[in-house]
């Protein structure tokens, strides 16, 4: 059974607007760090130097524009599409849809499939984004009213089985 969100048809969030997005979502829940244990890696595993995925994401965006601490290729205009499509950081990729409050079902089937996949991060970060494409999360974040830039924001609502809205 599936519960995915029919994306609405919202404009085409850029990285400044995802940042903007991401300051006001929950930081963490139980079934992102049990997917970090399980991978080995994030916050507390082979020195990461960020203390939450949300951290994580905030630097990873303020800094999309520089070389920043990946040493990327600094890029103007990226569309946040672009950007969750190119993350090879499995709890990273996976931290956006569960914090956006996307259903747990789909949360835990992405988790399944993550482990499932071989064992590097872009295998893992793209089984994620099989269960939870974009599509998905910019209309979990549409239906919470966090992508309309230079509005008031509303954090996402909590993750759990006794507050999960969000499934069909």
């Amino acid at each position: 059974m599936s519960c995915h969100i029919a994306p609405i048809g919202c404009e085409q969030m850029d990285t400044h607007q995802l940042l903007q997005t991401v300051k006001h979502l929950e930081d963490e829940g139980p079934l992102l760090r049990e997917f970090e244990q399980a991978l080995g890696i994030g916050v507390g595993y082979r020195g990461a130097w960020y203390t939450s995925q949300k951290e994580h994401w905030i630097v990873w965006l303020t800094e999309y524009t520089t070389a920043g601490p990946y040493n990327r290729q600094p890029s103007l205009g990226t569309p946040a599409k672009a950007v969750y499509n190119r993350l090879m950081c499995p709890p990273m990729v996976f931290w956006l849809p569960a914090a956006s409050g996307v259903c747990t079902l789909d949360l835990n089937r992405a988790v399944i499939e993550a482990l499932a996949a071989r064992k590097n991060y872009a295998s893992q970060s793209a089984a994620v984004r099989r269960v939870l494409p974009w599509a998905i999360v910019e209309a979990a974040l549409d239906e919470i009213g966090s992508n309309m830039f230079g509005s008031s924001v509303e954090p996402a609502p909590r993750l759990g089985p006794d507050k999960d809205t969000r499934c069909l």
